[in-house]
């Protein structure tokens, strides 16, 4: 499981809870059956590719899973991958390109509030 923490800029205080994560590393044979275990439990789908989104797998894994399981997502399936633009040079650009831990964090709690 992985921890995701909300902060109430009202309180000092934060908000816990733990997600289920797959970290799915092979596609073939795509361990199918171990993503929606996951999603069983979150109702929510969100794959995470440090590609541009335009030659991602990130799409054939949402299809694949759309397709054996069709009505158990909630919540629109969200892919978050590096930007549809050229790979930059520098090492710290190429840092910022790649989908950071912030951003990711960001779009985890967007996907759990929808």
């Amino acid at each position: 499981p992985c921890r995701v923490t909300r902060r109430n800029p009202r309180s000092k205080e934060a908000e816990s809870e733990f997600t289920p994560l797959d970290r799915t590393r092979s596609l073939e044979p795509l361990d199918l059956a171990a993503i929606v275990a996951s999603l069983r439990e979150t109702r929510r789908l969100m794959v995470v590719d440090k590609v541009p989104l335009r030659s991602s797998v990130a799409p054939q894994v949402v299809a694949r899973v759309m397709a054996a399981e069709p009505g158990l997502v909630t919540a629109p399936p969200m892919m978050v991958t590096a930007p549809d633009t050229l790979v930059p040079y520098a090492a710290s650009a190429e840092r910022a390109y790649l989908p950071q831990p912030k951003r990711i964090a960001e779009a985890l709690a967007q996907l759990l509030r929808a």
